[in-house]
């Protein structure tokens, strides 16, 4: 198997048969690269058989171009790529090196087929439904994520099963190859179900948006803000931070905006929103905890169920809230914030560092005290030999200093020292 994978990453002109003009090749899902100016898929700098479509962003191997032309699955699109390339294909070519056996690899393949079907006859089946409708999701955001209904449905595992009572439901698809089935019949209070692994819906929005992107927990709630005109993703649980948070990391993504981050007010959505935090700041990714929620409502689809155009008016105004949260944050970090504390510590008799000019000295009450000290002048007034000559002073009293120059280089200052003391 890895031999044949090989060769199809080895030989990617017998996929793309068309080149662009300069030097790549033309996109087969968009076609970018056959005008005047199109950059056409180029292969990913650093990678030696991925490639990216900057027009369309379709990115991956060979095998991921063709399920995006052909909207399959990859799993589908193993077995015709191979085809095109000559490649004898079976499921027993997965077990070379994998701990499943050959049953469960051809199940696994079989699965992603019925859950690709699955998705396709849900979109074609949309009409049929005005759930999205009751749970205030038009029809035209419904469609534009690929939203739809299947009547009489039954999970793909469980298809033929006289056990199993089929119940007609809504379908949300979080990737190719997954997605979220949620009964349309509210009053009996069945629970929603997965297809496929657990997906972040909507996450490849981080890649491209302009906006702060506001991350949730249900896939509802994200259509919800949506709906009111922001972009949104869904973890789909609470247990997805880590995939997340692994995903921003793996993919090198950085938002162009800071991420809104607005889970439910149970302990679970708290305790997500603490591991959330915590990994967003490793990764030194910028965010803000805010609420869209109305008040008494417990998530953001309620939200915009029972008072639409409040809600709206609060997803809309993201933009103004982060602005007021920025100005109260370096309100509370300027130096005006921390004058009571800074003469607390005076008052206090805490330590100060002698500068090394006793005049100085006797006019700061003993030297320096913890805070922040600006010193004011025109160009050439010497700020910055007094600096450096009072960093001498006490690194001379065996107290270490750190000295930050944004104009000057480290040969600089040396010399500025040494002609100084000299």
């Amino acid at each position: 198997m890895e031999e044949k994978l090989e060769y199809v990453h080895d030989n990617p002109e017998v996929y793309f048969t068309q080149k662009a003009k300069d030097g790549g090749y033309i996109c087969p899902v968009c076609g970018n690269g056959s005008g005047k100016s199109g950059t056409g898929v180029k292969l990913i700098k650093g990678q030696t058989f991925r490639y990216k479509c900057f027009k369309c962003g379709t990115s991956g191997d060979v095998i991921n171009f063709y399920a995006a032309e052909h909207h399959i699955s990859n799993a589908e699109a193993i077995g015709q790529v191979f085809k095109i390339y000559g490649l004898d294909f079976s499921p027993k070519n997965f077990a070379d090196k994998s701990e499943k056996t050959v049953e469960e690899v051809a199940e696994n393949l079989e699965l992603a087929k019925m859950i690709a079907e699955d998705i396709a006859k849900a979109t074609k089946n949309l009409s049929q439904t005005n759930y999205f409708q009751r749970r205030g999701i038009s029809e035209e955001v419904a469609i534009r994520y690929g939203c739809g209904f299947i009547k009489g449905w039954t999970h793909p595992k469980k298809r033929g099963d006289k056990n199993v009572v089929p119940s007609d439901r809504v379908i949300i698809p979080t990737s190719s190859e997954s997605y979220v089935a949620r009964a349309v019949d509210e009053n009996n209070k069945i629970p929603k179900m997965k297809a496929g692994s657990s997906e972040i819906f909507n996450i490849d929005v981080l890649k491209t948006s302009k906006q702060n992107v506001v991350v949730v927990e249900g896939e509802f709630d994200a259509l919800s803000i949506i709906e009111a005109g922001n972009d949104a993703i869904a973890l789909g649980s609470t247990t997805n931070v880590d995939k997340f948070l692994n995903w921003l990391k793996e993919n090198k993504v950085v938002p162009q905006k800071p991420l809104i981050i607005d889970f439910d007010d149970d302990d679970a959505g708290k305790s997500a929103e603490q591991k959330l935090t915590t990994g967003l700041g490793r990764l030194r990714l910028r965010y803000f905890c805010l609420s869209l929620k109305v008040v008494d409502c417990k998530d953001q689809n309620e939200s915009l169920v029972k008072f639409r155009d409040e809600f709206i008016g609060r997803v809309k105004k993201i933009p103004q809230t982060i602005e007021e949260l920025k100005k109260n944050l370096r309100r509370s970090l300027s130096d005006s914030a921390k004058v009571s504390k800074w003469e607390k510590s005076i008052a206090n008799a805490c330590d100060a560092i002698p500068t090394g000019w006793k005049s100085l000295d006797e006019v700061l009450e003993g030297g320096l005290y913890e805070g922040l000290y600006v010193i004011l002048g025109a160009t050439g007034t010497g700020k910055t030999a007094f600096a450096l000559q009072m960093a001498y002073q006490i690194a001379a009293q065996e107290k270490d200093v750190l000295y930050i120059s944004l104009e000057m280089g480290e040969e600089e200052i040396y010399e500025r020292h040494i002609s100084r003391i000299s």
